[in-house]
């Protein structure tokens, strides 16, 4: 799992996170142009990591599903960020580290 991209990790992060949604919904959610998230997902779903399955209300739209090999993905995903976050924030107090966690939400709602 070591060479998966991180934009499929984050894309299995968020399908996970967001069972059914659509292929433009999670590429609003990641801000992502919707061609880079379709190659992407393609690519995910042929190395095992999500399922596309059509619709019911839409036949032409497809909803995204993580499947447990997608699962097993986001887990090392998770554990990696917060091995990195404690060695990142190790030095800072709690003080510190509230004020950037501040600045940090503040700066990515400018994003949206």
């Amino acid at each position: 799992e070591n060479g998966v991209s991180m934009i499929i990790r984050k894309i299995c992060l968020v399908v996970e996170e967001n069972p059914g949604c659509s292929q433009e919904q999670a590429a609003k959610l990641l801000s992502m142009d919707k061609s880079l998230l379709a190659r992407n997902v393609h690519r995910a779903q042929s190395e095992g990591y999500l399922r596309r399955e059509a619709s019911p209300v839409d036949s032409r739209k497809c909803e995204l599903y993580i499947i447990e090999r997608g699962k097993k993905l986001n887990e090392k995903t998770r554990h990696s960020q917060n091995e990195w976050n404690k060695r990142v924030f190790a030095k800072l107090s709690t003080s510190e580290r509230r004020q950037l966690e501040y600045l940090l939400e503040r700066s990515c709602s400018f994003l949206k």
